[in-house]
């Protein structure tokens, strides 16, 4: 199956398995040094959210985060609650 057919299948009025999604959130961590890194994603993510007309309830982008327990020295998971 490609993308495009997988891309579309949601749009479709006879849609097996319609998505009940009508909210989301984007939650996304890298070891990079810099916020920007995320640019890319969160760009995707807004643009998925208003083709879907799903609410956007945030984003939370933590950089710097590269080994294990590294996302516990940041306020991410408190944010994420």
């Amino acid at each position: 199956m490609s993308i495009s057919k997988i891309g579309g299948k949601y749009n479709e009025n006879n849609c097996r398995r319609p998505l009940k999604a009508t909210e989301s959130v984007l939650l996304v961590c890298g070891s990079d040094k810099k916020i920007e890194i995320f640019d890319g994603i969160i760009g995707t993510y807004k643009g998925m959210a208003n083709y879907l007309k799903w609410t956007d309830r945030g984003i939370i982008a933590v950089f710097d985060v590269a080994n294990i327990g590294d996302i516990k020295k940041t306020d991410a998971l408190k944010q994420a609650e």
